[in-house]
């Protein structure tokens, strides 16, 4: 069943949907599990009802704007297909710089949200890679 997590930063709000969930309590601990990757606060969260939880934003981390995101792919073992998660407004401390430019999500971070993702969903993914995207102009 579709579960979602409200994003919001400088009084913009983002609904990200994720495809799998089991229930009402697992997406709020995955939402307050990647609270640490993420400058967004988190109004609110949602499984076939939603819940208030309210986790402020934070401006003291170093973080990219609400327009940039952290794109990180995961393997599911059940069809091998690649599925993917956003996080809006991330922490810079999630990344890797890549040589060539860019920047990647680091293994270990990945490797740790793949397996609070797998809590969630009550299936098995795994880490593929990730890495900062979303809108640069204006900065």
């Amino acid at each position: 069943m579709a579960t979602s997590i409200m994003f919001y930063k400088d009084q913009v709000d983002i609904d990200l949907f994720f495809p799998f969930g089991t229930s009402l309590g697992a997406i709020e601990s995955f939402a307050r599990l990647i609270k640490s990757y993420t400058a967004a606060g988190l109004s609110e969260v949602s499984y076939t009802q939603s819940l208030q939880i309210n986790l402020p934003q934070n401006d003291s981390v170093e973080a990219y704007p609400l327009r940039n995101y952290a794109k990180i792919l995961m393997r599911r073992q059940a069809d091998g297909k690649l599925y993917g998660c956003l996080i809006y407004a991330p922490v810079k401390s999630m990344f890797d710089t890549i040589p060539s430019g860019g920047w990647r999500v680091k293994q270990t971070i990945g490797e740790t949200i793949s397996s609070w993702y797998s809590q969630l969903t009550g299936e098995t993914f795994t880490f593929h890679k990730g890495w900062l995207t979303g809108e640069t102009y204006g900065d």
